[in-house]
């Protein structure tokens, strides 16, 4: 069953209404980090994370998206980690051109040149479905790194409630 968070945190958004747990986007202003916490209903026993697209919106040099899960006692466990790597943003659009922010076109109106350290990469993967077998967690957390707007679209999380929090713990 898909588990709807009853808590989502954000490092920061630039639009409001974020609903990137429930079928949205998220975005975080530009910074080189950021992150997407959803607290779920309890400690779920999770299945199954389907994470259509997250990454950079100019380049997947020195680019890091980290899927986190947090258990019970509030530890994180890095459950997967991507390096160098953008998920899922313009995969489907393979043969046609790929439209970054900055695509090192500086006749575009966008146009801003690369920070310094950083180079004009495109490692883009599929969109991703991860398979947890059960992984026990309270939370879940998508961090990003890297250069330019950071973002993701329509993280679902798929599992079973095993002890539900109750309203006091929620509060």
């Amino acid at each position: 069953m898909q588990l709807t968070p009853v808590f989502s945190a954000f490092s920061s958004v630039y639009q409001e209404g974020t609903k990137l747990f429930t079928g949205g986007e998220w975005g975080s202003a530009s910074r080189r980090t950021g992150y997407a916490e959803a607290l779920l209903p309890g400690v779920c026993a999770l299945e199954k994370i389907t994470l259509p697209w997250a990454g950079s919106d100019i380049t997947s040099h020195r680019a890091r998206i980290v899927l986190r899960l947090r258990n019970s006692d509030g530890g994180y466990h890095d459950h997967k980690v991507w390096e160098n790597t953008i998920i899922g943003r313009g995969y489907q659009a393979a043969a046609e051109e790929i439209h970054f922010s900055n695509d090192g076109d500086p006749t575009r109106a966008n146009y801003r040149p690369m920070k310094a350290g950083y180079e004009l990469q495109r490692n883009i993967i599929p969109p991703q479905e991860l398979m947890l077998g059960g992984f026990q967690a309270i939370a879940v957390q998508l961090f990003l790194e890297g250069h330019g707007w950071l973002g993701a679209r329509d993280l679902q999380i798929f599992g079973e409630v095993v002890t539900p929090f109750t309203t006091e713990q929620i509060a």
